[in-house]
């Protein structure tokens, strides 16, 4: 894949490490959502995410592609644009990826997460440790999220 903040290139049947890339901002009308997945997210999930990006701000870009469309990052996208919040926001463009690779990606992206097991011992000792300092923001809904992973 070629990325344009990069001129590197990677061969992903060999394995090869993508080089770190730095993103470029766009403003947020200039982005097309991705309509071709649609996720079923309720109010309470965009909700944990608008409070975590009200916290931490954007930590991670988006992925577009070509014609301007979100690869990963749509509701985030979404999300932004409902806070009216961010009217420029940090993008890498692949500009070299075909329509069934941006699916694959937008799927790969979304699915990972969801099959992911957690070390509970740990995980509680973290939430020990969020509850005993002084938050910006409430870690409630994390907490009540992964809860039943920690007892």
């Amino acid at each position: 894949m070629k990325c344009n903040n990069s001129a590197v290139e990677t061969q992903p049947q060999t394995g090869q490490v993508r080089k770190p890339v730095s993103p470029v901002y766009v403003p947020t009308n200039k982005l097309r959502s991705n309509l071709n997945l649609e996720q079923i997210l309720t109010e309470k999930q965009i909700l944990h995410l608008a409070v975590s990006i009200g916290a931490f701000g954007l930590v991670v870009p988006f992925a577009i592609d070509r014609n301007r469309r979100v690869i990963v990052g749509r509701t985030r996208l979404m999300v932004v644009r409902g806070l009216g919040g961010a009217k420029k926001v940090p993008v890498v463009t692949f500009e070299d990826l075909n329509s069934a690779q941006v699916m694959a990606l937008v799927i790969a992206d979304n699915a990972l997460t969801e099959n992911v097991d957690w070390d509970g011992p740990f995980l509680a000792a973290q939430f020990k440790f969020l509850s005993e300092v002084d938050l910006d923001f409430s870690a409630d809904p994390m907490i009540s999220r992964f809860g039943r992973l920690t007892s």
